[in-house]
Protein backbone atom coordinates (compact mmCIF):
# COMPACT_ATOMS: atom_id res chain seq x y z
CA UNK A 1 0.00 0.00 0.00
CA UNK A 2 1.65 3.46 -1.21
CA UNK A 3 0.51 7.18 -0.27
CA UNK A 4 1.85 10.03 -1.58
CA UNK A 5 1.76 13.65 -1.79
CA UNK A 6 -0.43 15.35 -4.47
CA UNK A 7 1.75 17.57 -6.78
CA UNK A 8 0.95 20.56 -8.53
CA UNK A 9 -2.45 21.29 -6.67
CA UNK A 10 -2.09 25.13 -5.93
CA UNK A 11 -0.28 28.06 -7.39
CA UNK A 12 0.78 31.02 -5.28
CA UNK A 13 0.11 34.20 -6.99
CA UNK A 14 1.10 37.68 -5.74
CA UNK A 15 0.19 41.10 -7.24
CA UNK A 16 2.04 43.88 -6.88
CA UNK A 17 0.67 47.80 -7.28
CA UNK A 18 2.65 51.10 -8.34
CA UNK A 19 2.19 53.86 -5.66
CA UNK A 20 0.04 56.50 -6.43
CA UNK A 21 -0.38 59.79 -4.48
CA UNK A 22 -3.88 59.75 -5.42
CA UNK A 23 -4.55 55.89 -4.82
CA UNK A 24 -7.96 55.33 -3.05
CA UNK A 25 -9.21 52.31 -1.62
CA UNK A 26 -12.10 50.91 -3.33
CA UNK A 27 -15.28 51.02 -2.91
CA UNK A 28 -16.87 49.03 -1.75
CA UNK A 29 -13.16 46.56 -0.45
CA UNK A 30 -12.79 43.67 -3.31
CA UNK A 31 -14.47 40.44 -2.02
CA UNK A 32 -12.46 37.96 -0.89
CA UNK A 33 -12.78 34.29 -1.19
CA UNK A 34 -10.41 31.73 1.26
CA UNK A 35 -9.17 28.57 -0.95
CA UNK A 36 -11.17 25.90 -0.04
CA UNK A 37 -9.68 22.86 1.48
CA UNK A 38 -7.83 20.22 -1.63
CA UNK A 39 -8.07 16.69 -1.15
CA UNK A 40 -5.25 15.39 0.31
CA UNK A 41 -2.17 12.51 -1.33
CA UNK A 42 -2.49 10.53 2.19
CA UNK A 43 -6.07 10.07 1.46
CA UNK A 44 -4.70 8.17 -1.55
CA UNK A 45 -3.88 4.34 -1.28
CA UNK A 46 -2.12 2.91 -4.42
CA UNK A 47 -2.17 -0.99 -4.75
CA UNK A 48 -1.28 -3.90 -7.31
CA UNK A 49 -0.74 -7.42 -7.63
CA UNK A 50 0.16 -9.16 -11.08
CA UNK A 51 2.17 -11.98 -9.92
CA UNK A 52 -0.78 -14.84 -9.75
CA UNK A 53 0.27 -17.01 -13.68
CA UNK A 54 1.15 -16.20 -16.69
CA UNK A 55 -1.08 -13.36 -18.91
CA UNK A 56 -1.76 -15.55 -21.87
CA UNK A 57 -2.17 -11.84 -24.05
CA UNK A 58 -3.84 -14.06 -27.24
CA UNK A 59 -6.38 -15.65 -25.06
CA UNK A 60 -7.26 -12.94 -22.99
CA UNK A 61 -7.87 -10.63 -26.59
CA UNK A 62 -10.14 -13.56 -27.95
CA UNK A 63 -11.60 -13.98 -24.38
CA UNK A 64 -12.32 -10.31 -24.80
CA UNK A 65 -11.00 -9.50 -20.81
CA UNK A 66 -8.75 -6.49 -19.57
CA UNK A 67 -5.97 -6.73 -17.12
CA UNK A 68 -6.11 -4.89 -13.74
CA UNK A 69 -3.15 -3.40 -12.99
CA UNK A 70 -3.95 -1.47 -9.99
CA UNK A 71 -6.50 0.26 -7.56
CA UNK A 72 -6.48 3.44 -5.99
CA UNK A 73 -8.55 4.30 -3.34
CA UNK A 74 -9.11 7.18 -1.79
CA UNK A 75 -9.27 6.69 2.16
CA UNK A 76 -10.89 9.67 2.81
CA UNK A 77 -14.40 10.79 1.40
CA UNK A 78 -13.65 12.31 -2.53
CA UNK A 79 -14.54 15.99 -3.22
CA UNK A 80 -17.45 16.21 -5.40
CA UNK A 81 -16.56 16.22 -8.59
CA UNK A 82 -13.29 14.21 -8.44
CA UNK A 83 -12.55 11.06 -9.79
CA UNK A 84 -9.37 9.21 -9.51
CA UNK A 85 -7.15 7.55 -12.49
CA UNK A 86 -3.56 6.25 -13.76
CA UNK A 87 -0.84 6.25 -16.16
CA UNK A 88 0.91 3.25 -17.28
CA UNK A 89 4.43 2.04 -18.32
CA UNK A 90 5.77 -1.39 -18.78
CA UNK A 91 10.00 -2.33 -18.73
CA UNK A 92 12.08 -4.99 -19.41
CA UNK A 93 15.06 -3.27 -17.31
CA UNK A 94 13.92 -2.04 -14.18
CA UNK A 95 12.80 1.44 -15.35
CA UNK A 96 15.97 2.48 -17.07
CA UNK A 97 13.63 2.49 -20.12
CA UNK A 98 10.10 3.12 -20.14
CA UNK A 99 7.18 2.64 -22.34
CA UNK A 100 3.64 3.74 -22.06
CA UNK A 101 0.91 2.00 -22.45
CA UNK A 102 -3.05 3.35 -22.32
CA UNK A 103 -4.92 2.64 -19.49
CA UNK A 104 -8.53 3.41 -18.30
CA UNK A 105 -10.62 4.29 -14.72
CA UNK A 106 -13.09 1.57 -13.79
CA UNK A 107 -15.18 2.71 -10.40
CA UNK A 108 -15.53 0.00 -8.22
CA UNK A 109 -18.68 -0.48 -7.20
CA UNK A 110 -20.04 1.24 -3.73
CA UNK A 111 -16.09 2.20 -2.91
CA UNK A 112 -14.60 5.66 -3.47
CA UNK A 113 -11.80 3.33 -5.65
CA UNK A 114 -10.87 2.93 -9.30
CA UNK A 115 -8.98 -0.20 -11.10
CA UNK A 116 -6.37 0.91 -13.34
CA UNK A 117 -7.36 -1.24 -16.77
CA UNK A 118 -5.41 -1.85 -19.75
CA UNK A 119 -6.12 -3.77 -22.75
CA UNK A 120 -3.78 -6.98 -23.58
CA UNK A 121 -4.25 -5.81 -27.31
CA UNK A 122 -2.56 -2.39 -25.70
CA UNK A 123 -0.18 -4.16 -23.70
CA UNK A 124 1.06 -6.18 -26.68
CA UNK A 125 1.30 -3.12 -28.90
CA UNK A 126 3.60 -1.60 -26.90
CA UNK A 127 5.54 -4.61 -25.84
CA UNK A 128 6.33 -5.54 -29.41
CA UNK A 129 7.31 -2.07 -30.60
CA UNK A 130 9.69 -1.57 -27.51
CA UNK A 131 10.93 -4.60 -25.96
CA UNK A 132 10.91 -7.73 -27.75
CA UNK A 133 9.40 -9.32 -31.09
CA UNK A 134 9.90 -12.65 -29.53
CA UNK A 135 7.01 -15.14 -29.06
CA UNK A 136 8.10 -16.74 -25.53
CA UNK A 137 7.43 -16.14 -22.11
CA UNK A 138 8.27 -12.94 -20.98
CA UNK A 139 8.53 -10.89 -17.27
CA UNK A 140 8.31 -7.28 -17.79
CA UNK A 141 7.22 -4.79 -14.81
CA UNK A 142 4.91 -2.35 -14.49
CA UNK A 143 3.75 0.75 -12.61
CA UNK A 144 1.24 3.00 -12.02
CA UNK A 145 1.31 7.21 -11.66
CA UNK A 146 -2.11 7.76 -9.78
CA UNK A 147 -3.70 11.23 -10.78
CA UNK A 148 -6.81 12.67 -9.24
CA UNK A 149 -9.02 13.94 -12.50
CA UNK A 150 -11.80 17.01 -12.06
CA UNK A 151 -13.66 17.44 -14.89
CA UNK A 152 -10.94 17.66 -17.99
CA UNK A 153 -8.32 18.37 -15.12
CA UNK A 154 -5.65 15.77 -13.89
CA UNK A 155 -3.05 16.26 -11.08
CA UNK A 156 -0.59 13.98 -10.38
CA UNK A 157 -0.23 12.19 -7.10
CA UNK A 158 3.17 12.55 -5.88
CA UNK A 159 5.04 14.48 -8.76
CA UNK A 160 5.95 12.62 -11.99
CA UNK A 161 8.20 10.77 -11.21
CA UNK A 162 6.47 9.36 -7.92
CA UNK A 163 5.31 5.79 -9.66
CA UNK A 164 3.62 3.29 -7.40
CA UNK A 165 5.16 -0.06 -7.96
CA UNK A 166 6.64 -1.77 -10.24
CA UNK A 167 4.72 -4.59 -10.37
CA UNK A 168 5.92 -7.40 -11.96
CA UNK A 169 3.76 -9.67 -14.52
CA UNK A 170 5.10 -12.55 -16.99
CA UNK A 171 3.05 -12.43 -20.37
CA UNK A 172 2.80 -14.87 -22.92
CA UNK A 173 2.20 -12.55 -26.20
CA UNK A 174 0.99 -14.26 -29.53
CA UNK A 175 2.78 -15.63 -32.23
CA UNK A 176 3.51 -12.73 -34.37
CA UNK A 177 5.56 -12.92 -37.51
CA UNK A 178 8.16 -10.20 -39.02
CA UNK A 179 9.14 -10.05 -42.19
CA UNK A 180 12.72 -9.41 -44.10
CA UNK A 181 11.86 -8.11 -47.46
CA UNK A 182 14.19 -9.03 -50.33
CA UNK A 183 13.69 -5.85 -53.17
CA UNK A 184 16.20 -6.18 -55.82
CA UNK A 185 16.55 -7.08 -59.75
CA UNK A 186 14.21 -10.15 -60.17
CA UNK A 187 11.23 -7.72 -58.67
CA UNK A 188 11.85 -4.34 -59.92
CA UNK A 189 13.34 -3.09 -56.37
CA UNK A 190 9.54 -3.36 -54.89
CA UNK A 191 9.57 -4.79 -51.47
CA UNK A 192 5.61 -5.73 -51.67
CA UNK A 193 6.40 -7.44 -55.08
CA UNK A 194 9.15 -9.16 -53.02
CA UNK A 195 9.34 -12.63 -51.32
CA UNK A 196 9.58 -11.56 -47.42
CA UNK A 197 11.70 -13.92 -45.06
CA UNK A 198 9.94 -14.40 -42.10
CA UNK A 199 10.89 -14.87 -38.14
CA UNK A 200 9.16 -14.76 -34.71
CA UNK A 201 12.09 -13.37 -32.79
CA UNK A 202 12.52 -10.12 -35.41
CA UNK A 203 16.22 -12.16 -35.67
CA UNK A 204 16.66 -15.16 -37.38
CA UNK A 205 14.72 -14.67 -40.49
CA UNK A 206 14.62 -17.58 -43.10
CA UNK A 207 12.49 -17.74 -46.46
CA UNK A 208 11.85 -18.94 -49.64
CA UNK A 209 12.94 -15.52 -52.53
CA UNK A 210 13.20 -15.79 -56.39
CA UNK A 211 16.55 -14.06 -57.09
CA UNK A 212 17.79 -12.79 -59.85
CA UNK A 213 21.24 -10.81 -59.34
CA UNK A 214 21.74 -8.12 -57.09
CA UNK A 215 18.78 -7.47 -54.20
CA UNK A 216 18.93 -5.95 -50.61
CA UNK A 217 17.24 -7.46 -47.59
CA UNK A 218 14.90 -4.35 -46.19
CA UNK A 219 12.72 -4.58 -42.59
CA UNK A 220 9.90 -2.29 -44.59
CA UNK A 221 7.86 -2.81 -47.04
CA UNK A 222 9.69 0.32 -48.16
CA UNK A 223 12.68 1.99 -47.94
CA UNK A 224 11.72 3.98 -45.07
CA UNK A 225 13.29 0.56 -42.81
CA UNK A 226 16.57 -0.57 -42.20
CA UNK A 227 18.25 -1.84 -45.29
CA UNK A 228 20.96 -4.36 -45.31
CA UNK A 229 23.68 -4.86 -48.28
CA UNK A 230 26.98 -6.84 -48.46
CA UNK A 231 28.99 -6.51 -45.49
CA UNK A 232 32.91 -6.78 -45.66
CA UNK A 233 33.49 -9.92 -45.99
CA UNK A 234 31.01 -12.63 -47.94
CA UNK A 235 28.27 -13.94 -46.02
CA UNK A 236 28.15 -10.65 -44.44
CA UNK A 237 25.74 -7.58 -43.93
CA UNK A 238 25.73 -3.80 -43.54
CA UNK A 239 23.69 -1.34 -43.63
CA UNK A 240 26.67 0.74 -45.46
CA UNK A 241 27.55 -1.91 -47.80
CA UNK A 242 26.73 -2.44 -51.82
CA UNK A 243 24.14 -4.74 -53.00
CA UNK A 244 23.67 -8.37 -52.27
CA UNK A 245 24.19 -10.48 -55.65
CA UNK A 246 23.37 -14.45 -56.83
CA UNK A 247 24.97 -15.90 -59.84
CA UNK A 248 22.19 -17.75 -61.00
CA UNK A 249 18.70 -16.47 -61.19
CA UNK A 250 15.77 -18.49 -60.08
CA UNK A 251 14.62 -19.59 -56.55
CA UNK A 252 16.39 -19.45 -53.10
CA UNK A 253 16.20 -20.63 -49.28
CA UNK A 254 17.67 -17.94 -48.01
CA UNK A 255 18.19 -17.03 -44.28
CA UNK A 256 19.76 -13.66 -42.24
CA UNK A 257 20.75 -13.42 -38.63
CA UNK A 258 20.47 -9.77 -38.31
CA UNK A 259 22.30 -9.58 -34.44
CA UNK A 260 25.09 -11.49 -36.24
CA UNK A 261 24.44 -9.53 -39.90
CA UNK A 262 25.12 -12.95 -41.87
CA UNK A 263 23.54 -14.38 -44.44
CA UNK A 264 23.35 -17.36 -46.38
CA UNK A 265 21.61 -18.09 -50.60
CA UNK A 266 21.18 -21.52 -51.26
CA UNK A 267 20.08 -22.32 -54.89
CA UNK A 268 16.72 -24.59 -54.84
CA UNK A 269 16.93 -26.41 -58.92
CA UNK A 270 14.39 -29.22 -57.62
CA UNK A 271 11.38 -29.54 -54.95
CA UNK A 272 10.13 -32.96 -54.22
CA UNK A 273 7.67 -34.96 -52.25
CA UNK A 274 9.65 -38.08 -50.13
CA UNK A 275 8.26 -39.99 -47.24
CA UNK A 276 7.24 -44.28 -46.67
CA UNK A 277 3.69 -42.80 -47.52
CA UNK A 278 5.13 -42.12 -51.31
CA UNK A 279 6.12 -44.68 -54.30
CA UNK A 280 10.11 -44.29 -53.56
CA UNK A 281 9.55 -44.27 -49.30
CA UNK A 282 12.19 -42.09 -47.87
CA UNK A 283 14.97 -43.56 -50.11
CA UNK A 284 13.91 -40.61 -53.52
CA UNK A 285 11.44 -38.06 -53.64
CA UNK A 286 9.09 -37.85 -56.55
CA UNK A 287 9.49 -34.90 -58.39
CA UNK A 288 7.16 -31.50 -58.17
CA UNK A 289 7.34 -29.28 -61.67
CA UNK A 290 6.92 -25.15 -61.68
CA UNK A 291 6.71 -22.27 -64.37
CA UNK A 292 7.36 -19.38 -61.96
CA UNK A 293 9.47 -20.92 -58.83
CA UNK A 294 6.74 -20.45 -56.35
CA UNK A 295 4.11 -22.43 -57.12
CA UNK A 296 5.12 -26.65 -57.37
CA UNK A 297 2.37 -28.86 -58.92
CA UNK A 298 2.67 -33.25 -59.82
CA UNK A 299 0.40 -35.91 -59.24
CA UNK A 300 1.46 -37.98 -56.59
CA UNK A 301 0.23 -41.97 -55.35
CA UNK A 302 -0.15 -41.83 -51.21
CA UNK A 303 -0.28 -44.74 -49.26
CA UNK A 304 -3.08 -45.39 -46.83
CA UNK A 305 -0.48 -44.99 -44.02
CA UNK A 306 3.21 -43.36 -43.60
CA UNK A 307 4.66 -39.75 -43.57
CA UNK A 308 5.82 -37.39 -46.13
CA UNK A 309 7.61 -34.27 -46.26
CA UNK A 310 8.75 -31.75 -48.84
CA UNK A 311 12.29 -31.92 -49.68
CA UNK A 312 14.86 -29.13 -52.29
CA UNK A 313 18.00 -30.69 -54.98
CA UNK A 314 17.11 -34.49 -53.52
CA UNK A 315 18.90 -33.45 -50.04
CA UNK A 316 17.77 -32.92 -46.20
CA UNK A 317 19.04 -29.09 -45.70
CA UNK A 318 16.14 -27.56 -46.85
CA UNK A 319 12.97 -29.86 -46.10
CA UNK A 320 9.38 -28.66 -45.27
CA UNK A 321 7.10 -30.35 -42.44
CA UNK A 322 4.24 -29.37 -40.12
CA UNK A 323 0.79 -28.80 -40.91
CA UNK A 324 -0.42 -28.55 -44.66
CA UNK A 325 -1.51 -24.96 -43.99
CA UNK A 326 1.52 -23.88 -42.33
CA UNK A 327 4.47 -25.94 -43.53
CA UNK A 328 7.78 -24.79 -42.07
CA UNK A 329 11.80 -25.56 -42.37
CA UNK A 330 12.59 -29.14 -40.93
CA UNK A 331 9.08 -29.66 -39.98
CA UNK A 332 7.40 -32.25 -38.44
CA UNK A 333 6.38 -35.52 -40.69
CA UNK A 334 3.07 -34.83 -42.75
CA UNK A 335 0.53 -38.02 -42.15
CA UNK A 336 -0.48 -39.47 -45.47
CA UNK A 337 -3.77 -38.00 -46.62
CA UNK A 338 -5.21 -41.24 -47.25
CA UNK A 339 -4.65 -44.14 -50.22
CA UNK A 340 -5.20 -42.63 -53.62
CA UNK A 341 -3.54 -40.68 -56.25
CA UNK A 342 -3.74 -36.74 -55.81
CA UNK A 343 -2.68 -33.84 -57.45
CA UNK A 344 -0.37 -31.69 -55.03
CA UNK A 345 0.37 -27.98 -55.09
CA UNK A 346 3.00 -26.38 -53.13
CA UNK A 347 2.32 -22.46 -52.98
CA UNK A 348 5.91 -21.02 -51.70
CA UNK A 349 4.47 -17.41 -52.96
CA UNK A 350 2.69 -16.62 -49.45
CA UNK A 351 3.43 -16.87 -45.44
CA UNK A 352 3.05 -19.55 -44.85
CA UNK A 353 3.51 -21.91 -47.11
CA UNK A 354 1.00 -24.37 -47.61
CA UNK A 355 -0.16 -27.75 -49.68
CA UNK A 356 -3.51 -28.18 -50.99
CA UNK A 357 -4.08 -32.39 -51.67
CA UNK A 358 -7.10 -32.78 -54.41
CA UNK A 359 -7.73 -36.40 -54.67
CA UNK A 360 -8.34 -37.68 -58.46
Amino acid sequence: MKKTALYGLAAMFALSFASCDNYKEPNPAPQTNPQESIFKASDVEVSGDLTTGVYDLTQLQADGESITVATVKAVAALPAGCTLAGSVEISADDFDTAFPVASIAEKVADEDAYNIVISPADLEEAYFNNISTSPDKKEIKVRVLAKTVVGKQEAIIGGPTNFAGPYTMTILPEMRRAYLYTPGNSNGWNQVASQPLSCYDGIHFSGYAVLDGEFKFSTEPDWNGINYGEGEEPGTLSTEGGNLSVTTGGLYWCTADLDKLEYTTYYVSTIGVIGDATPNGWGASTPLTTTDNLVWTGTVAFGATGDFKFRANDDWAVNLGGKLNDLGQGGDNIPSPGEGTYEVTLDLGKIPYSCTLVKK
